[in-house]
């Protein structure tokens, strides 16, 4: 009769349990450790593409730079790239076109790349963002002083702090730029591009974003008179004359002592062959209910001693067009007078004419002419609401798009 070892089954089966329970455990751990090491490796591929993106974001902050103080954009080569601490980085500038660049910026730390572009507008300033451009050269008398508000934030008074309010009061000029001692302009100075244009500084002159040649020539727009129904000769008596609102054409407009001239917008006021605002008249604009543009073909004099006033302190609401012709800065027909003991909330436009601003004759808003010339103690407050493009001084540029390149991705072309 046969008998089982019972306990030799036993030790068996405890044998076989414990190796596969070994073989379990050690893939387990050959598991792990796979899964350890390519979390690691995750890892450090995740932090070489983050810190090759860094670099790279590192290349378009330097080009960014490069290009605000006059250059291409361009930083580096693809075969000497410009070096941070381990990582490096290049970055290519391309014209797209209707003042368009694009930076394309590639970052390494040596194991892998990462390329983002920029795209940017020249936004440099035009004619519009000038609080005082004079073609042909502009003259800034001693104690004269040009600076800046935003009428839309409120008064100029409001804005003021020290002796001046903000520094956006920026001159321009095809030409030169003459600036006597103790003048004072807050904001840049641009003078004319061509060779031998310049800026000619006496002393304590304060020019708070300096000053520099323009890319260009820029040229005024030209006036565009309406016609309307003439109605002659208008000469105000001693009291209260009331025109418009509506438009209205006179062949001369003349005021006496003691008289008052109210225009009332909304309204286009054109003066074919003179206006002559006498000494103790006064000349009120009503820009309340509308605009007012008022267009003075030939002779335009605000005599000493008389007044210029406005019921709105909003100088986009009054624009004065002079477009008589000076054949030089000397020319003295037609006659334009600016000595008012007043304050001009509005515009003035006279691409073809000489203006001289006395020192009684206090403006906010904005100044274009053939040639400028500011008396001293005189005072251009800009209104910074007038601007089409960027205020700040040199070059300037907008961001327009940004994006992170992957893989062969081409940079922006245009059509």
């Amino acid at each position: 009769m046969l008998r089982t070892d019972r306990s030799g089954l036993q030790n068996g089966s405890a044998l076989f349990t414990a190796i596969i329970v070994t073989v379990l455990l050690g893939t387990l751990s050959l598991l792990f450790m796979t899964v350890s090491t390519r979390h690691q490796q995750e890892g450090a591929s995740s932090s070489r593409k983050l810190n090759s993106f860094y670099a790279a974001e590192a290349g378009l902050n330097v080009a960014w730079v490069e290009l605000r103080n006059g250059g291409d954009g361009a930083v580096g080569r693809a075969d000497a790239p410009e070096r941070l601490g381990g990582l490096e980085f290049f970055v290519e500038s391309n014209d797209l076109g209707d003042g368009l660049l694009s930076l394309v910026a590639t970052g390494s730390d040596g194991h892998q790349q990462s390329r983002v572009e920029l795209v940017v507008e020249d936004d440099s300033a035009g004619i519009s963002d000038f609080g005082v451009f004079g073609e042909q050269g502009v003259e800034l008398a001693s104690n004269s002083r040009i600076d800046s508000y935003d009428s839309s934030q409120g008064s100029y008074a409001s804005q003021v702090v020290g002796d001046h309010a903000s520094s956006n009061g920026n001159v321009g000029s095809n030409d030169d730029i003459d600036v006597a001692s103790n003048a004072k302009i807050w904001g840049y100075a641009q003078y004319g591009p061509d060779d031998p244009d310049s800026i000619s500084i006496g002393s304590t002159v304060t020019i708070a974003d300096g000053y520099g040649a323009a890319e260009e020539q820029q040229e005024l727009e030209p006036i565009v008179v309406p016609s309307y129904a003439n109605l002659g000769a208008l000469s105000a008596p001693r009291g209260t004359t009331n025109l418009g609102p509506g438009n209205l054409q006179y062949t001369t407009i003349t005021t006496r002592s003691g008289s008052v001239l109210n225009v009332r917008g909304p309204c286009d006021l054109v003066i074919t062959s003179g206006a002559t605002i006498a000494s103790n008249s006064t000349w009120n604009f009503d820009a309340t209910n509308g605009p007012i543009r008022v267009f003075a073909k030939n002779n335009f004099e605000l005599k000493s001693n008389s007044t210029v006033s406005t019921t709105t302190q909003d100088p986009t609401q009054l624009s004065l067009f002079l477009s008589g012709v000076h054949s030089d800065v000397c020319d003295s027909s037609p006659t334009i007078t600016f000595a008012s003991n007043s304050q001009f909330y509005g515009t003035i436009h006279a691409p073809d004419l000489a203006v001289e601003i006395s020192s009684n004759f206090e403006v906010f808003g904005s100044l274009k002419a053939q040639w400028i010339k500011l008396a001293s103690n005189s005072r251009i407050h800009y209104d910074e609401s007038l601007a089409s493009g960027t205020l700040d001084s040199g070059s300037n540029y907008a961001i327009r798009a940004w994006r992170k390149l992957e893989g062969e991705a081409l940079p922006t072309v245009l059509e």
